[in-house]
């Protein structure tokens, strides 16, 4: 055996396949048939979002679908394991109150970021 350097030349070394370690994730638009695995997947981590929004926040997440707002579901195999909301109205002004934004340029588009760059250069200097 040609040793490899920085490994002993006893170790030994597994592999096993994504496959068989996580299983086939497919992802599409959500239904209202999934609101039932989604909530069990909700309620096992939290009953907050529950008690706050509602039995069915999930239902009504998924029917407010529209060209602005999307639902996305994780399947596997036959079931929802997981949802992501996806929506063009964002409240930046909230988001800035409550993350730290400064490593994604605030989410402003790069060339407004760029004119402050400079705008802060020039008063600094």
């Amino acid at each position: 055996m040609t040793g490899i350097r920085g490994i002993h030349r006893d170790s030994q070394c597994f592999f096993s396949s994504r496959v068989h370690v996580l299983p086939f994730i497919e992802i599409r638009l959500a239904n209202q048939e999934d609101h039932d695995d989604l909530a069990d997947v909700f309620n096992s981590q939290s009953e907050t979002v529950t008690e706050a929004y509602g039995e069915y926040f999930i239902a009504e997440l998924i029917a407010a679908q529209n060209e602005d707002n999307r639902a996305l579901v994780a399947q596997v195999r036959d079931k929802a394991v997981g949802l992501m909301g996806l929506t063009k109205e964002v409240d930046v002004k909230l988001l800035h109150k409550c993350f730290e934004l400064d490593a994604f340029d605030n989410l402003l588009k790069p060339e407004y970021m760029d004119a402050i760059r400079a705008r802060r250069a020039l008063i600094e200097a």
